[in-house]
This record gives C-alpha cells, sequence and structure tokens, in this order.
C-alpha cells in the first residue's frame, strides 16, 4: 500500500499518530497531530484513498476499537475521561464518562477503562465496559499495582493486565478474582497488541524475543 505526501505517516512535522484497523481488515483509521491541529482520516486499503473524518477535532482523540460500521475513541475533557462510540460519519451512538488519569483498549466487543497515573491515593482499578448493552460488567477489578495496559478477552470473561515492573496478572471479570500471576522473559516491545487470550483452553499467549530469535510464551491458567 503506498500513500501520498499528504497522507503519509511520517514527516518532520507530525508529532504523534493514534490509530487502529477494522474489524474486517479494509480500513486504517487514523489521527493527524501537528501542534495542536487535530486531523482524524479513515483510509481504505485497497485504494489509499482517505477520507476526513466530520465530527469536531478540536479534543485529542485516541482510537482504540474499529469495526464495519463504528468505531470507539476516548479522549480528555474537564478532568475526565470521555469514551465515544460513534458511526463512521461522526454521530455519537453511545457515550461514558470516567474519572481523570485513565486509559482505554478495546476489542470490538467490550472496552477496558483503567488507571494509568502514579498517584497513590487513586485506588488502581479497571473497568470492563460492555459496548453492545453499554454498561459496565459486573465489577470494577481493584487491581494489586496500576496498569501500563490491559486488555479483556473476546467474550469478555478475563481480564489481562501488565504493571509497570513487567508483572502479568489474569483476572475473572465477573468475580474480580485473581486466577494468575506471572513473568515473563524477552516478551516484545509489551503492549496488548502482542497478547492472545485463549478463554476456552485457559491459554495466554505472549510473543517473545532471544537475540534474534522469535517465539511464542504459553501459559496455562
Amino acid at each position: 500500500i503506498s500513500f501520498s505526501k499528504e497522507s503519509a505517516f511520517s514527516g518532520s512535522e507530525l508529532l504523534n499518530i493514534f490509530f487502529c484497523w477494522s474489524s474486517d481488515g479494509e480500513s486504517l483509521f487514523y489521527n493527524e497531530i501537528y501542534g495542536t491541529e487535530n486531523t482524524p482520516y479513515k483510509v481504505n486499503l485497497k485504494n489509499s484513498e482517505k477520507e476526513r473524518f466530520v465530527y469536531d477535532d478540536t479534543m485529542l482523540r485516541h482510537f482504540v476499537g474499529c469495526s464495519e460500521d463504528s468505531y470507539l475513541t476516548y479522549y480528555t475533557e474537564d478532568g475526565s475521561t470521555v469514551v465515544e462510540l460513534c458511526s463512521l460519519n461522526g454521530t455519537v451512538q453511545k457515550k461514558w464518562s470516567y474519572g481523570s488519569y485513565k486509559r482505554c483498549t478495546s476489542n470490538g466487543n467490550y472496552a477496558v477503562i483503567y488507571n494509568y497515573n502514579d498517584n497513590q491515593e487513586v485506588s488502581p482499578s479497571v473497568t470492563v465496559l460492555n459496548l453492545q448493552t453499554g454498561k459496565d460488567a459486573d465489577v470494577t477489578l481493584k487491581t494489586k499495582t496500576e496498569s501500563y495496559w490491559a486488555k479483556v478477552s473476546e467474550d469478555g470473561k478475563v481480564l489481562l493486565t501488565f504493571d509497570k515492573i513487567g508483572t502479568f496478572r489474569l483476572y475473572d471479570v465477573k468475580t474480580g478474582h485473581l486466577l494468575s500471576e506471572f513473568e515473563v522473559a524477552y516478551a516484545v516491545n509489551v503492549t496488548e497488541n502482542i497478547v492472545c487470550i485463549d478463554t476456552e483452553n485457559s491459554f495466554v499467549y505472549i510473543a517473545i524475543q532471544n537475540g534474534s530469535e522469535f517465539g511464542i510464551a504459553a501459559i496455562n491458567y
């Protein structure tokens, strides 16, 4: 896939990009951020055509989940974290507001909202949001430490967190019970994108690298 100069993902003025793939693999959603200017786009990966979004782009939006007909973003407004589920024309379908110092990830069916600051007065917690019903999961999990990132399984049953000192923790979303706690040597650029949670067989798969050798770590829980 080639992009024109105007749609390229590099350049001396480009400061940051937040992007995600659509679930059908045919589109890419991303933000071009030049200084205080924030421009959101959808790119058709078959013909490289890009389409600018219509919604108010004064907020710095992070794209965290996309499907064939909608996308999920979050941003900070008046000290709160706002999560929005939008149609492709920018219309807000559902909207949720949480406290400050939050981040969000999504697998398309569920979103995970979690603390990421180092404020010791804030109890570390993770909320699992059902995007179909628009309701939070049965419990807001009180995690042992602040999460560097958090990810929920496709069925919304299991939550995996990764903290700033390198520890993975698995929780039962319904009960909040800690299922497993472990560390993985040589984990590759540890983000939620290198992890797969298999709840049917009770395994977590994590990409690893040792020198020039790559592999998959399989952890049974």
